[in-house]
């Protein structure tokens, strides 16, 4: 009836490549760099890992402050920096080549460029 079951047909199916590990808690959250050579990925154990996706291994890991679960991650632009938002309310913002935060966060309730002289700088 028109339906062709032929098994043995070619599958355009993708094939997993590799896994990657290294986290310890659940991944919210992954991107690439801008120059596709790294993927960097957000967890609930409170990093990100900066991936080679060539190599398929874990060239950094960068870890804030307790509590900073990480939601979500950026690695926009000319990949410099990276940026990590997390549930305590937390955006902190990674040079592209650092182990630790290069700059801070805004305020809780501070979120527009009329206070961006806030920003905490560790």
């Amino acid at each position: 009836s028109g339906v062709s079951d032929d098994r043995s047909a070619p599958q355009d199916e993708d094939e997993l490549v590799s896994s990657l590990y290294g986290h310890t808690g659940s991944v919210w959250d992954c991107c690439f760099s801008p120059d596709g050579r790294w993927v960097v990925s957000g967890s609930y154990d409170e990093t990100l890992r900066v991936w080679d996706v060539h190599r398929y291994f874990c060239a950094r890991v960068l870890q804030g402050s307790s509590g900073d679960i990480v939601t979500c991650c950026c690695w926009p632009g000319d990949g410099s920096t990276i940026f990590s938002a997390s549930f305590n309310g937390k955006v902190l913002v990674w040079s592209g080549s650092a182990q630790r935060p290069a700059r801070g966060r805004l305020p809780p309730e501070t979120n527009d460029e009329e206070n961006a002289s806030n920003v905490d700088s560790r």
